[in-house]
């Protein structure tokens, strides 16, 4: 007979159920990244009991279902209230966790953000900036002091509260952005393009509308500085790598290919306003073929 009850798991009991299940039970391996975001969840706030989820223990007393939250109890050492079903057959184990895990796009779907295909990427790189200052949106979060490894649903919270405006520029600059990316040859991901409008046109919207005109008709408009036209063709001919040799990518919030773009965008975006000089570009350009790929003339 299955039982459902909300409880208080306190870190000594997270670890007496999960020693009592190690000995008998062979659950899969834990990923400490999981483990890490519950951290994060538990010790912010954002941990939430009542959304359905529940720990779940068989009739011998094992968990089948729920380590990672566990462990989580036990490392962060915090009493943590969760729905608990017990009495589920051992073997039921087998049909357990075979869906697919809600991610940020599923989240902005269900909460009708527009397209979510590109929010949801780009409110990543807005994060993962927040949390480590990487200007390019690389770098591990949970890497850096603090441990910033959170789940989506923290994530989207956290653009709720503290990037409000991602969905209304999306909403107000789609065009230019959907121009750029075309006048890119598709080169530039849309994703790449609404994050750096958004980081951009907090500090000069005139010289980021400038950038955004040329880079939708390039053919057609003249380049606001050299370092523009320097910066698209770089994107251009590394997509264009990207694509003849599958080394790389674009997709995702911190794909290879997407992080060099972002350093050339932003070079461009400094030699522009004066934070760097037209020497850094070349030094760039060695660097880059220094490291194996190609470098861009002009």
């Amino acid at each position: 007979m299955l039982s459902f009850k909300a409880e208080t798991i306190t870190p000594k009991q997270a670890s007496d159920l999960l020693e009592r299940s190690a000995i008998t039970f062979k659950n899969r391996n834990v990923t400490p990244s999981f483990v890490k975001r519950y951290i994060q969840d538990m010790k912010s706030g954002n941990w939430h009991a009542d959304t359905g989820e529940t720990l779940k223990i068989d009739i011998k007393g094992r968990v089948i279902d729920g380590q990672h939250r566990l462990q989580a109890v036990v490392q962060a050492d915090i009493d943590q209230r969760m729905w608990v079903c017990r009495g589920i057959e051992t073997e039921m184990f087998q049909y357990i966790d075979q869906g697919k895990t809600r991610d940020l796009k599923d989240i902005m779907t269900v909460e009708e953000w527009p397209d979510p295909r590109i929010l949801h990427v780009t409110g990543k790189m807005l994060w993962r900036y927040e949390k480590t200052l990487e200007r390019t949106g690389k770098g591990a979060p949970y890497a850096h002091a603090g441990s910033f490894n959170e789940s989506d649903g923290a994530i989207y919270d956290w653009l709720q509260n503290v990037r409000p405006g991602l969905r209304s520029v999306w909403e107000s600059y789609k065009g230019v952005v959907l121009k750029a990316y075309k006048g890119s040859d598709r080169a530039i991901p849309e994703s790449l393009l609404l994050y750096a409008l958004y980081q951009w046109h907090q500090n000069n919207s005139d010289l980021t509308l400038d950038i955004f005109t040329y880079l939708g008709e390039p053919m057609n408009q003249a380049s606001p500085h050299d370092a523009c036209g320097w910066a698209l063709k770089y994107c251009q001919k590394l997509r264009q790598a990207q694509k003849e040799t599958g080394v790389g990518g674009t997709t995702g919030r911190h794909a290879d290919a997407k992080e060099s773009m972002l350093t050339a965008l932003n070079l461009m975006w400094d030699i522009m306003n004066g934070k760097e000089s037209i020497r850094s570009w070349t030094s760039f350009k060695r660097r880059v073929a220094d490291d194996g790929a190609f470098a861009v003339t002009g």
